[in-house]
């Protein structure tokens, strides 16, 4: 193919330059003709006319050898030169003509914008449009997954540099995208053309990405395989780790022993397949522990060729948590064997598939005689059908069933068994069978049925106490309030003077009268909170106010105890649901108390309002309560020798009225104290309404 150099000598010069010349190179010649003839024709002194024709003739002879050499001649060469080239061109045509057109390979040429000028057949039928399309088409309509702005910028580098090979991808006519190796040359002739040669690739590559794709597939495999792999000779020599095990031991593993590296004692195994012969292609297994620190492991060695020589691939299975889950299960097993209570395991339709020696020895049936049964062997007719029922639809919605049942054994007596029934699934939570777990509870239930029979009668015994102590709290009010009120005349004088011994004798049954009702009064009190007859008058008031109350209530009491009395208080209301008559009877006795029993010092009452509660406690500086007695304060008739302290003995009610109100209102009550340090009873009760 003639050279891109050798073409641009040839080519015709433009005509606006031809012209130029001539007429530079006419004007300088006829300058110098005339300016000789004026010399020559001033002495012949011949007439203008003749002159003139002389002039013409000495112009037309000298100047023409000057056209001849300075333009003819050179134009001429031009154009023969032309002409060989044209035919040079021809001819290359007519020949790179036939070339194209029997060439396995597309062929394509077009010019520097891109337009399509020739193509031949095998492109049309790669690509699928007809010589006539391909002909009005360019660059730009067929080349696939590129911008046209790339697409001319690429051209331009191929005008620059003169050739180019690549891969490029174009669209067929039926949207197909096919891959194609391209080798295209610039001919700077007729305004510049490139020709290119275009071969198929599509099949290669897809075997190469196919490749590829098995390549990356077959790395990634051997990346996320969850097991340790390697590659040993018959010797034992490490010749490849994958990267499991190369993250371990790293690569200056290779060219070791396997079980210099592997194994915690060093030694070879005693089974290893490596001391036999292996065949090609043949697998053998071997379980063995102490490896890797004490860990265990199954390794599958399989026969094969490795860089030209028989080898053995290793592939490591950590069985550790297998074999502790066995060891687990071994161990379960002779806990269910060995469990006193009975264990019966079913299929998910009731067949039993197991039951264990305390089944046995309970029920009297032996195992060959159960299995393949139902439970129902053990039924005892004391349950309804709906009671199964119950039973059935627990265990299948996967719930656990608990309950009591009365099953009967061979020989046909009857006892109780506490059943727990346990659904098992599996891996895709398909319940698969149930696990029974029976307790005979024959004595405890009968224990229970006797202890029932006892609480009856006892409960029985209390509503006799309690109607025994309204009776006696009604009957005795009315000739005590007589007698009460038969002593008060008499002090008073209405009956005749009293003599000072008979004042002082009648004083003091006054008093003890007066304590003899207010001990019915709590009588009656505690009795009522225990009949369940109690009810709460509900109204909201302010906390702060009902202790104040409380406080101005004891006032007397308080002045004639010389004791000091702190009120801390929040500055707000606190609001409160309660029963006001029933909570002042708690406070004022919680206070009346504290009074009781401090000699000196201060009695504080304090209210805090929290977020869903309120709490009031009442604090004194007295005696205190012994550390054995605190458990006991708030119960019925208790004192604990406080008669040895100041203050009057009272009747070991009223905390355990004051605890009856406060729980009367979902509220709690406790006492904390240290003998000598004083108390402190702490109340709290609820926000709710």
């Amino acid at each position: 193919m003639p050279k891109t150099d050798n073409l641009k000598k040839i080519d015709i010069p433009p005509v606006a330059k031809f012209f130029l010349v001539m007429l530079l190179a006419i004007f300088a010649t006829e300058a110098a003709i005339m300016s000789g003839l004026y010399f020559f024709l001033s002495y012949l002194r011949l007439p203008p006319l003749w002159e003139g024709f002389l002039d013409s003739l000495t112009l037309a002879v000298l100047l023409t050898p000057v056209l001849y050499f300075l333009f003819y001649r050179p134009l001429s060469l031009q154009i023969a030169r032309y002409k060989q080239a044209l035919e040079t061109i021809q001819g290359l045509k007519t020949g790179y003509g036939v070339i194209v057109r029997t060439a396995m390979d597309g062929f394509w040429l077009i010019d520097i914008q891109g337009r399509i000028l020739e193509v031949n057949d095998s492109y049309c039928r790669l690509i699928g449009y007809s010589r006539e399309e391909l002909l009005t088409m360019s660059v730009f309509d067929l080349r696939a997954n590129e911008k046209p702005e790339d697409t001319k910028r690429h051209l331009q580098r191929i005008i620059a540099s003169g050739s180019d090979r690549f891969e490029s991808h174009h669209r067929g006519k039926d949207g197909r995208i096919v891959d194609l190796e391209v080798s295209v040359n610039y001919l700077d002739a007729e305004g510049g053309r490139l020709f290119a040669f275009l071969h198929d690739i599509t099949e290669r590559k897809k075997r190469q990405r196919e490749l590829e794709e098995a390549n990356v597939f077959n790395s990634s495999l051997v990346q996320t395989i969850p097991f340790g792999m390697d590659i040993v000779d018959k010797e034992g020599n490490i010749l490849w780790l994958n990267p499991r095990l190369e993250s371990v031991f790293g690569k200056e593993a290779i060219g070791k022993k396997c079980w210099e590296l592997y194994r915690d004692d060093k030694l070879p195994c005693d089974n290893c397949p490596l001391i036999g012969d292996i065949a090609l292609g043949e697998t053998a297994t071997i379980e063995i522990s102490g490896v890797l620190g004490g860990r265990s492991f199954q390794i599958s060695h399989i026969g094969m060729v490795y860089q030209g020589k028989m080898a053995i691939l290793e592939i490591f299975q950590d069985i550790t948590e297998r074999k502790q889950n066995q060891a687990m299960l071994e161990k379960l097993a002779v806990a269910v064997r060995q469990t006193a209570d009975m264990v019966v395991i079913t299929d998910k339709d009731g067949k039993i598939e197991y039951v264990n020696p305390a089944f046995e020895l309970e029920t009297g049936y032996k195992a060959e005689e159960a299995i393949g049964q139902t439970p129902r062997i053990l039924k005892s007719g004391q349950h309804d059908q709906g009671f199964y029922e119950r039973l059935w639809q627990t265990i299948l919605a996967d719930e656990v069933f608990r309950d009591i049942l009365v099953n009967k054994k061979k020989d046909g007596q009857l006892y109780y068994s506490e059943k727990t029934i346990t659904p098992i699934k599996d891996e895709h939570g398909v319940i698969t069978n149930f696990v029974s777990n029976d307790k005979d509870i024959t004595t405890r239930k009968l224990a229970e049925e006797e202890l029932l029979k006892l609480n009856r009668e006892l409960i029985k015994l209390d509503q006799l106490k309690s109607g025994f102590i309204n009776m006696s709290s009604h009957e005795l009010r009315t000739p005590i309030a007589i007698i009460r009120e038969g002593i008060s005349q008499i002090v008073e004088g209405l009956h005749g003077e009293l003599k000072p011994e008979q004042k002082y004798f009648l004083d003091k049954s006054f008093k003890n009268v007066n304590r003899l009702i207010k001990i019915v009064d709590n009588i009656f009190e505690i009795s009522g909170l225990d009949s369940e007859k109690a009810f709460l008058e509900k109204e909201s008031f302010d906390m702060v106010e009902l202790a104040r109350s409380a406080i101005a209530g004891l006032d007397p009491e308080i002045k004639g105890s010389g004791l000091e009395i702190r009120e801390n208080f929040p500055r707000n209301k606190v609001e409160l649901n309660v029963d006001r008559k029933k909570i002042n009877r708690v406070l004022t006795e919680l206070i009346r108390n504290a009074l009781k029993f401090t000699e000196k010092g201060y009695i504080e009452i304090k209210i805090e309002d929290r977020e869903d509660r309120v709490e009031c406690a009442v604090k004194d500086t007295g005696i205190g309560i012994a550390e054995e007695n605190l458990p006991a304060v708030f119960d019925k008739f208790q004192q604990f020798d406080r008669d040895f302290g100041p203050g009057e003995r009272g009747t070991g009610l009223g905390l355990a009225i004051a605890k009856g109100l406060i729980e009367l209102h979902k509220g709690k009550i406790w006492v904390e104290s240290r003998m000598g340090e004083g108390s402190k009873f702490t109340l709290s009760l609820p926000k709710g309404k």
